[in-house]
């Protein structure tokens, strides 16, 4: 299940959703990935992405 929205600490999530802390982190991967992916197939393109932004 998603978290809930707005900000948090990958220890919130974990304590709200009784992930681990790789489970958390591949949750989050997983989404960017989608997010990337969906802007992708519109034709946005990122070419500097990085953890900075």
């Amino acid at each position: 299940p998603p978290p809930p929205a707005g900000p948090a600490t990958l220890t919130t999530l974990r304590m709200l959703e009784g992930m681990t802390y790789v489970e958390v982190v591949l949750w989050i991967g997983a989404r960017l990935a989608e997010g990337l992916a969906h802007a992708h197939e519109r034709g946005v393109l990122h070419r500097d992405l990085k953890p900075a932004n």
